[in-house]
């Protein structure tokens, strides 16, 4: 089965302009994207978080690393 040839324009003159819902769909529609916008930003404070806990955990394991060794392997800021 072939899908119809139809270019973008064509499509987005559908939608824009035979494609017609009410005023409570479209309202409902535009708060979901709304909140999907709002989960997606907070999930990726939450990944940033997990990946900075997990950065101090390797730092903390390098410095007893360090302390350990008598400071043989120095970590330095440069």
């Amino acid at each position: 089965m072939e899908m119809p040839d139809f270019k973008v324009d064509e499509i987005m003159d559908l939608l824009v302009n035979k494609v017609k819902i009410g005023q409570s769909i479209e309202e409902e529609v535009q708060e979901l994207l709304t909140k999907r916008q709002e989960l997606l930003d907070q999930d990726i404070v939450l990944k940033q978080r997990k990946r900075f806990e997990q950065l101090e955990e390797e730092v903390k394991i390098l410095l007893e690393q360090k302390a350990l060794n008598g400071g043989n392997k120095a970590i330095t800021n440069k």
